[in-house]
């Protein structure tokens, strides 16, 4: 591995996964990069990955045509901070192109970078979408504080890459480095928990439904009250009725809808939508 000074200023967790991305284009690492990097995935809260990124294909690639051909696409899960990097990266001929946790974010992505998500749930659906849908090369590098890593994190990642391994650490700090996409794993839609409520305060039974990494999970939390709340607005709830995305800035990767006589249909795994989904149950 590289002996290069680390720079205090940079994240630990993040200065671990540029490290290995810069070994891994300079082919000094177990796995062999892309011969030809097209499409890159960022799970990226606040714009550093990107930064880095760009500054680690202008030194190790020096082909100024490398980076005019790449496609990024990162996530954000802070609305906010998402809209504040758009305006930032507008103009600039490598804007990311922003997803939620979902197949387009991954989809024949060859190289895929970001911290490790918060929860199990989230980093098991982030490892079946990659299985699924990155390149069939794709390396997945993904880092943490070492005090909040355990070995069923490379066991997840195991669910949908056939190699799975840790770097060195630094900083209290290090990277998994996930590689060979097994292709066929569990939906991503398989991963979301639903709940069936009885709570006669709310006027009859209630399917809870809560994609992987949403606060409070299925379950009737006071964010949910308080949406059902919102949804007695009519107008309201035909627009949130008829589409999957309306979405909020909180790290909860949820949807919200108006009750149906149909079977409720599965939120997207990963979109931020606005709380768990709630419809009421078809009738018998």
């Amino acid at each position: 591995m590289s002996n290069e000074p680390s720079d205090e200023r940079i994240d630990p967790a993040l200065e671990r996964v540029l490290s290995e991305a810069r070994e891994l284009l300079r082919g000094a690492t177990p796995e062999h990069a892309p011969r030809e990097l097209t499409r890159i995935a960022l799970i990226d809260d606040d714009g550093a990955i990107w930064h880095g990124l760009l500054e680690t294909l202008g030194t190790e690639t020096h082909d100024a045509t490398t980076a005019r051909r790449l496609r990024i696409a990162a996530r954000n899960d802070a609305l906010n901070a998402e809209a504040q990097l758009r305006a930032d990266t507008a103009h600039h001929e490598n804007a990311p192109h922003w997803h939620g946790l979902e197949q387009e974010l991954l989809a024949d992505a060859q190289l895929i970078l970001g911290q490790l998500p918060k929860t199990n749930a989230e980093l098991r659906a982030l490892s079946h979408l990659a299985g699924r849908h990155a390149a069939p090369d794709a390396i997945l590098i993904l880092g943490g504080r070492e005090k909040y890593l355990h070995r069923g994190m490379n066991d997840i990642l195991a669910e949908g890459f056939t190699t799975v391994r840790a770097t060195r650490g630094a900083r209290k700090a290090r990277a998994l480095v996930a590689s060979q996409p097994r292709g066929e794993v569990t939906p991503e839609s398989d991963l979301q928990s639903d709940t069936i409520l009885n709570d006669r305060e709310l006027g009859g039974p209630l399917i809870v439904c809560a994609t992987p990494g949403a606060f409070a999970g299925a379950k009737l939390d006071l964010g949910t009250r308080a949406l059902l709340g919102v949804l007695q607005q009519p107008q309201l709830v035909t627009e949130m009725g008829a589409t999957s995305t309306a979405r909020t800035s909180s790290t909860s990767s949820t949807s919200a809808a108006a009750p149906a006589s149909s079977p409720p249909s599965p939120p997207d795994v990963g979109r931020r939508h606005v709380s768990p989904r709630v419809t009421a149950p078809s009738p018998q």
